[in-house]
Formats: structure tokens, sequence, C-alpha cells
């Protein structure tokens, strides 16, 4: 698996309290530094993606992204109760 992927994996079974899920990537990112030990993926990278998830994931609106530049589409597809 590649590097981004394996800290993806990591993340979401994290944010979604999958602990296997957690103990897979682990053992997953372990052979990987075995394999790529210029570039390993530590424990700070891993916290640095799960602080940018949260981060993300409290910019979301239901569930979905949207530039902040971008408000008001957003805004105009509002439908009035």
């Amino acid at each position: 698996m590649r590097r981004a992927n394996l800290i993806a994996a990591y993340g979401m079974s994290a944010l979604n309290g999958d602990t296997e899920g957690v103990q897979r990537a682990r053992v997953k990112i372990r052979e990987y530094n075995a394999k790529k030990p210029a570039l390993p993926i530590d424990q700070a990278a891993l916290r640095r993606s799960l602080k940018a998830r949260a981060a993300y994931r409290e910019k979301a609106d239901a569930g979905i992204y949207l530039n902040p530049k971008l408000g008001y589409v957003r805004d105009m597809t509002k439908v009035p109760m």
C-alpha cells in the first residue's frame, strides 16, 4: 500500500472507533516502515493526520466539505422551511 493509503486507513479506523482496524493499519505501517525506512510513518505523522481529519470534519456541512470561498453556493441551494 502507498503511504497516504496507510495513513488514511489508520485515520478512518481511529475516528470510527474501529480498534481492530487500527491494529491492522499499525501492522501494515510497520511493514511499510521496514520496506521504506527513508520515509517512515511515525506517530507524529499519524497525529497530524488525525488532527487534520478532525478539522476537516468540523468544516464539513452535512458531511460535505465546501471551500469557504464558495459558501454562497451553499446558501443558494438551501431550501427555506
